[in-house]
């Protein structure tokens, strides 16, 4: 049920009638502002953890001031030139061949056994995800190679 003298304005319990006739909203003192609570628990966090905030910040400091070593030109050439070198064709064909080895081998087995064919699906399987497995390590060695090759030449 609402008091209010205005008929214009609608009630709200939050709000009074000052001495000049303008709408005041009163503040409830029983409930303090969220911010103050989230500031003060950030301040008492911060005086108790003083290690864990330093490098908290200091985290971010190197995040947004730190630039890193710059790539001279040549070494950028050089890395280029050896990722240029890797075989993809290679790759992508014994991913294909993979691909298609587990699709046999899947529609080959049965829901409890595999049989002889299973069998040899299985195998052809293990064989095709070998040599995937050998292209993918020959390509991160390779990578692996070309970002330690300018280290070695700049010490």
């Amino acid at each position: 049920f609402c008091y209010c003298k205005s008929i214009t304005s609608p009630c709200n319990p939050r709000t009074t009638m000052d001495p000049t006739g303008q709408q005041v909203q009163r503040r409830d003192a029983d409930i303090p502002p969220l911010l103050s609570l989230f500031v003060n628990g950030a301040k008492n966090f911060a005086k108790k953890n003083k290690t864990i905030t330093g490098s908290y910040f200091l985290g971010l400091f190197l995040l947004l001031f730190a630039t890193g070593f710059k790539v001279t030109d040549d070494m950028r050439v050089a890395y280029d030139s050896k990722l240029n070198q890797i075989d993809d064709t290679s790759k992508q064909a014994a991913w294909t061949k993979l691909r298609r080895a587990e699709e046999r081998h899947y529609h080959s087995k049965g829901f409890f056994s595999c049989d002889a064919n299973c069998q040899n699906a299985k195998r052809e399987l293990d064989a095709a995800r070998y040599s995937y497995d050998t292209q993918v390590r020959a390509e991160n060695d390779a990578v692996s190679d070309a970002k330690a090759e300018p280290a070695e030449r700049t010490s």
